[in-house]
């Protein structure tokens, strides 16, 4: 969390996944696993991170998408959900 790196690299998959879907807008509810040790310990701050926008506008290999971000849980290696 102490650069964007990993903000730039959940746009990128955000993008992705969205381009499969052959769409360029989403409301967006994050998913992601933490090491079991930052999940009771630095949950909130990383939350905040994920959330530092309210919504995002970014081009991935040439394509223009907007997301909305909505929210995002937080889960030990292992246990995240993805839908």
């Amino acid at each position: 969390m102490a650069d964007s790196d990993y903000y730039i690299l959940s746009l990128a998959a955000i993008g992705r996944e969205l381009n499969i879907r052959k769409q360029t807008s989403a409301r967006v509810h994050l998913a992601a696993g933490l090491p079991l040790t930052w999940v009771s310990e630095q949950k909130d701050a990383f939350k905040k991170y994920l959330l530092q926008r309210d919504s995002a506008d970014f081009t991935f290999r040439g394509v223009d998408y907007h997301v909305d971000f909505v929210g995002t849980d937080n889960f030990p290696p292992g246990l995240c959900c993805c839908v």
